[in-house]
């Protein structure tokens, strides 16, 4: 398991367990590693690679990030924001997201209880939430998740319907739209400087890298169809 203090993103410190735990423990599911005060923590941690047994409680934290991480607790916190990045079997309850809490890649991710300022679901599958408020939600090429109880500061159907939805969002269309204007813009610029034979070779390549992006989205987004719709209980 690595524990580290994210001062900006690309910078970081690894901490000792002993420096985070109250409680060392031994990572196992009867005597979990217990992290119940952020008075010696940093604002901004991060822990990677852990299949260790961990709660986490009664804790304030800028941002949390795990990374391939599983087996751990989160109860009655609160955070600026906290992402799970290919992490699986974690559950979240009575806890408070003042700015996001984001799933990307992940799995069998229980959350419930919680007061969430934005939800993001992208390629992640099999999780559930329930009885959460909600302020925002946007779900990318998420499948297999069910919600249950939930409540919505406004526009409550929107972003409903923006959760069950297991398709492109709408960043893909300003992704080719913006994307677009700018080929054709350089692309006129390139052949009023240098001529028809630069210009096309621009466009050339900027149309290849395009299509690169939109094939990666693609395949993505064809990887999730495999798994059942997303479904309201």
């Amino acid at each position: 398991m690595k524990i580290e203090n994210v001062k900006k993103y690309g910078s970081e410190r690894f901490l000792n367990i002993e420096q985070i735990s109250s409680n060392k423990g031994d990572g196992t599911l009867e005597n979990p590693i217990l992290i119940e005060t952020t008075s010696s923590l940093p604002k901004h941690l991060q822990i990677r690679e852990s299949d260790l047994y961990i709660q986490i409680k009664d804790c304030v934290l800028n941002s949390l990030i795990l990374k391939k991480c599983q087996n751990i607790t989160i109860s009655k916190c609160e955070f600026h924001d906290l992402k799970l990045e290919k992490s699986s079997t974690i559950e979240i309850s009575d806890s408070k997201f003042n700015n996001a809490l984001g799933l990307i890649k992940s799995q069998h991710i229980r959350i419930q209880d919680c007061n969430i300022k934005k939800l993001s679901l992208t390629l992640s599958h099999n999780n559930s939430i329930s009885n959460c408020r909600i302020e925002d939600a946007t779900n990318d090429f998420s499948r297999a998740n069910t919600f249950k109880d939930l409540k919505f500061a406004e526009k409550s159907e929107k972003y409903l319907k923006e959760l069950l939805k297991s398709t492109f969002s709408k960043k893909i269309h300003y992704l080719v739209f913006l994307s677009t204007i700018t080929v054709t813009i350089y692309g006129t610029m390139r052949l009023w400087e240098f001529g028809l034979g630069h210009a096309l070779g621009f466009l050339s390549i900027m149309s290849l890298g395009i299509l690169i992006v939109l094939i990666g989205y693609l395949s993505s987004y064809l990887s999730m169809r495999k798994y059942e719709p997303n479904k309201l209980l």
